[in-house]
């Protein structure tokens, strides 16, 4: 007797693979980048062999240097978040003297950058207004982007509250 896999089967073995890497904590990249090489009829030995070993890499040692991008305590991608919020985006005690630093150094390059296109591009009292125009325009773009930041990822103030 011949038995030939169809759609179907390959989908629901798909589905119980799916389900078993994720209950053993494999990473969604590599579970991600396995069906890519599975749908991949150009797919080489190599290429299971590499995928093989990430994920066995995985499952061994979890707690490596691997990124995980669930919701758990050991995702990196998101203790770093974190930290940046507590930098940018609240008047956290921890950073206080980190962020007054930096702002000192910021204000010195937007001195430093606005006065050099000054000098390049006018002279005498034109400098002083293109400097001003450079400020302002260099303090807008890095005040956006912050508050932008701290919208998008306001979830991580929450949660450290």
């Amino acid at each position: 007797m011949n038995w030939e896999m169809t759609d179907e089967d390959y989908e629901i073995i798909k589905k119980n693979l799916n389900k078993q890497l994720n209950e053993d904590q494999v990473s969604p990249i590599h579970i991600h980048q396995l069906f890519e090489t599975l749908d991949n009829p150009d797919s080489t030995e190599e290429d299971y062999n590499s995928i093989g070993l990430r994920i066995c890499s995985s499952l061994f040692n979890p707690n490596n240097t691997n990124f995980y991008l669930d919701n758990s305590d050991k995702n990196i991608i998101k203790s770093i978040k974190k930290e940046i919020h507590k930098v940018i985006c609240k008047n956290n005690d921890d950073y206080s003297k980190d962020r007054s630093t930096f702002v000192q150094n910021f204000n010195s390059a937007i001195l430093i950058v606005s006065t050099t296109i000054a000098a390049k591009f006018g002279d005498g009292t034109e400098s002083v207004f293109i400097t001003g125009i450079v400020s302002s325009a260099l303090l807008f773009v890095f005040k956006f982007g912050k508050n932008i930041w701290c919208e998008y990822n306001n979830d991580f103030s929450k949660e450290n509250n």
